[in-house]
């Protein structure tokens, strides 16, 4: 979980949890308390002897909430999701927020039942665990606006790998079918490590959750062809998210289906859900152009281009853009000749507001 300077200024989508029957026992243990102390169902998930990590939710004696796509061998072929038997050793964590300490337990996962359409999974656990609490699981979905606390063992802006469970404060943007999408208060975001943590909602005087978080952290082979391409100019840094949007694996996160890879697009993108007359074109063009043909052009369409304008005067200085400094970055920006936003953030940080700015967050 970082708090500091994040790449992605869109919003993070998730699942939403509520109204999804789980495939095992809910609990019905109210936790209290709004510290870390007080979140022991955290349980952080140590894949293929530390090949990969990601972080889950104890729900029951011996079942944890996950994202599926933690147990996919190899993250970029996508979804479905191995079930039954784990096909590389997992480790599960429970109850131990510093990692260095002795507390908690260490169980190993026996069995995987991936959602049949989402990225959510159980995990069941070889033992149960029997003195802590597990976390209710909400009956019913969550609405824009509602403050979500999300937990994880991810990166932060100073630790690559951190030994402590970390949180940060989310505000659910919009609810859209089994998808939600977020934006972290004080420069938080979701990061390596955090997929399938837990997002929690205040319920009377404890938590209950509502998602997994989804995604997977890239390999270290990954990182590097991405780096590697930006270094060698086979593309710019602000080509990568699209070029990952375009990826068949996103498509099968975000429903696995034309509507719904149009509609994540859009309400990534926008920040709007499609029209009728919005999706009926682009179901239509989508055959021929292809995903990647898809993404780079909404990618270029003013509309998506504001959208990033906007995060970025919000990001880097805390305000949006008027009318006008929109409009002009806007036409700046699309008449570059390869997809950058550097122009933006150069000026951007070369402002006094930016030096004010900067100091007062960090």
């Amino acid at each position: 979980m970082r708090h500091g300077r994040h790449r992605l200024l869109r919003p993070v989508t998730v699942l939403v949890l509520a109204g999804v029957p789980l495939l095992a026992p809910t609990a019905s243990a109210v936790i209290g308390g709004d510290g870390i102390e007080n979140r022991g169902f955290a349980t952080r998930l140590d894949i293929g002897e530390g090949q990969r990590a990601c972080s889950g939710a104890l729900v029951d004696l011996d079942w944890v909430l996950t994202a599926a796509s933690c147990s996919v061998p190899d993250p970029e072929a996508g979804l479905p999701a191995p079930s039954g038997t784990p096909p590389e050793l997992v480790a599960a964590t429970v109850g131990r927020p510093d990692l260095m300490s002795d507390a908690g337990h260490e169980r190993t996962v026996v069995e995987l039942v991936p959602h049949p359409d989402r990225d959510l999974m159980l995990a069941r656990l070889d033992d149960g665990v029997t003195d802590v609490a597990p976390v209710p699981v909400a009956t019913s979905a969550p609405s824009a606006g509602d403050d979500l606390e999300v937990l994880g063992f991810g990166r932060t802006a100073t630790e690559w790998a951190p030994l402590h469970l970390h949180t940060g404060s989310f505000t659910i943007d919009a609810v859209v079918g089994a998808e939600m999408t977020l934006t972290g208060r004080d420069g938080a975001a979701v990061c390596a490590g955090d997929a399938g943590g837990p997002a929690l909602r205040q319920a009377g005087t404890g938590v209950e959750v509502v998602d997994a978080t989804f995604g997977y952290a890239p390999s270290e082979e990954q990182v590097a062809t991405h780096l590697a391409a930006v270094h060698d100019g086979t593309r710019t840094i602000d080509q990568v998210e699209p070029f990952l949007l375009a990826r068949s694996n996103y498509y099968e996160l975000v429903g696995g289906t034309d509507a719904a890879y149009v509609t994540a697009l859009y309400e990534h993108m926008f920040r709007r859900t499609p029209t009728e007359s919005d999706l009926a074109v682009w179901l239509d063009r989508l055959p021929r152009m292809g995903l990647q043909g898809v993404v780079d052009t909404l990618w270029a369409n003013s509309q998506a281009v504001r959208v990033r304008v906007v995060d970025t005067y919000e990001y880097y200085l805390g305000q949006a853009p008027t009318t006008d400094q929109a409009d002009r970055w806007v036409t700046q920006l699309q008449t570059e000749p390869v997809p950058t936003e550097a122009p933006l953030r150069r000026a951007a940080v070369a402002t006094a507001r930016y030096a004010a700015y900067a100091n007062a967050r960090f």
